[in-house]
């Protein structure tokens, strides 16, 4: 797994093919029509933060 850069920020993808200087992502959970190919600038490794189980946490889901 990795993560793309797009305009509305990182989005998780997973390569499904390669060539030369491109990547073809996909979108776990979009539909096949939002694979696309990439330049490997616009990727990166999968950024995951830990947090201690028991830990209370804020999250946002649409605004809210």
């Amino acid at each position: 797994m990795l993560e793309v850069k797009t305009p509305e920020g990182w989005w998780r993808a997973r390569v499904i093919d390669q060539k030369k200087d491109q990547l073809k992502v996909t979108y776990p959970g979009w539909g096949a029509e939002y694979d696309e190919w990439v330049p490997p600038k616009r990727a990166r490794p999968l950024q995951r933060e830990l947090i201690p189980a028991g830990t209370k946490v804020r999250v946002e889901w649409n605004g809210e």
